[in-house]
């Protein structure tokens, strides 16, 4: 006991730790043999992403994927809907995919392309956009985070969906996405901008968007019959994925992903509801 004391001493007085710090040592089978100031509530520093990050690779498959999905809900009358549906990729980019980083790996103008290119082979062309977030549930922003959250900088509330993890660059993007080290803004409301971005995208592709907002709508019951399964390409890996997402982020998702187990990617899904036929177009 005596000398983890002095291990632990003797990080106190390291440069650089400062004196606000707690400290445990324990033996193999959980007893404490020294600490400091163990009782003190503390913030998850990122170190605690080793540990997410060890746990999610005994129990994930690192090469699965956080599809984003688009559906069209088919009106018996009047204007069909599009549905752009998250599943957790908060590293989506604005532009064409890109295979060479994870973030970005899986570009919304890329989703644009290929579901106007479905819904125009369906002979659509009008629509209207809805954005599905439902995944994270209602609760999605810790008690108290304003305290450490100053301007937005550290913390955006989890969502199905992201650009860049909601960084607000203002047009200061750095050259390689995945290489940062300023702290710029967060969006707190990711999922609505993706949405945005998505409808400016998906009109340049041809298709008229007739609600002048896309609206958020409450959670598909989806009965899913998957026919074909398609390999898609790793976006994002999770180890990158973790690597560039804040701490309470990563933790929160974490949790999410254990519980689901990660969904299955289908390539074709037909979907009954009511009287309308909801069916996917394409996911990125």
């Amino acid at each position: 006991a005596g000398e983890a004391a002095k291990l632990i001493d003797a990080l106190r007085a390291k440069n650089g730790v400062g004196p606000d710090v707690s400290a445990i040592i324990m033996q193999a089978d959980g007893t404490v043999v020294a600490d400091h100031a163990a009782d003190v509530a503390r913030e998850p520093a990122s170190t605690m992403k080793t540990l997410t990050s060890l746990a999610a690779a005994s129990v994930l498959d690192m090469g699965d994927t956080l599809p984003t999905q688009t559906f069209l809900l088919q009106a018996e009358q009047g204007t069909d809907t599009v549905v752009i549906k998250g599943n957790g990729d908060m590293l989506l980019g604005a532009g064409d995919s890109d295979p060479d980083h994870v973030n970005g790996r899986a570009g919304l103008l890329t989703l644009a392309k290929n579901t106007a290119h479905a819904l125009k082979q369906r002979g659509v062309t009008k629509v209207n956009l809805q954005y599905d977030d439902s995944l994270f549930g209602a609760d999605r922003t810790p008690t108290g985070i304003e305290a450490n959250n100053p301007d937005s900088l550290y913390y955006t509330p989890v969502s199905s969906m992201a650009i860049d993890g909601g960084r607000q660059w203002n047009g200061a993007n750095p050259r390689n996405p995945d290489v940062f080290e300023s702290y710029p803004a967060l969006s707190q409301n990711t999922a609505a901008d993706v949405t945005a971005i998505f409808r400016n995208l998906l009109g340049a592709q041809g298709i008229t968007i007739v609600n002048a907002e896309p609206t958020r709508r409450t959670p598909i019951s989806y009965a899913v019959f998957c026919l074909k399964k398609k390999t898609l390409p790793a976006q994002p890996h999770l180890h990158g994925f973790f690597a560039l997402t804040p701490t309470t982020l990563v933790v929160r998702i974490a949790i999410q992903i254990f519980l689901a187990h990660v969904p299955s990617v289908c390539g074709l899904t037909f979907v009954v509801r009511g009287p309308a036929v909801t069916s996917p177009i394409y996911y990125s």
